[in-house]
């Protein structure tokens, strides 16, 4: 967010035919990362929107997690999975409203 990410330098030396996954802070950024050899990012950040409303969603979003603010998106065509993690805590504002807090557990399996 306060950098200059550079996700060629970063990607340069990996093997584009293995599995990769991206931890990228800022959900926004998988529009970039589409972009790239990643299949999946994992992102945070949002806060989910931390104040939701039944029939009108968030009502606030920092910087740069404005598009992708919570759960499960695909890219491109499936091209590339971003998944937003609520998370526990606050930003800004010192509270959560209808948005519960999360925890994630990934299990990695190879299906060949």
């Amino acid at each position: 967010m306060l950098g200059k990410p550079d996700l060629n330098k970063t990607l340069a030396n990996t093997n584009s035919s293995l599995f990769t996954i991206l931890l990228a802070h800022e959900p926004d950024y998988a529009d970039v990362t589409v972009n790239h050899p990643v299949d999946v990012q994992l992102s945070g950040h949002s806060h989910g929107g931390q104040v939701r409303f039944p029939f009108i969603g968030h009502l606030y979003t920092p910087a740069y997690a404005e598009k992708y603010v919570q759960g499960e998106y695909k890219i491109n065509n499936g091209r590339l999975l971003l998944y937003v993690n609520r998370g526990i805590g606050t930003t800004r504002l010192p509270y959560r409203f209808l948005c519960r807090p999360e925890v994630s557990i990934y299990t990695l399996n190879n299906e060949r």
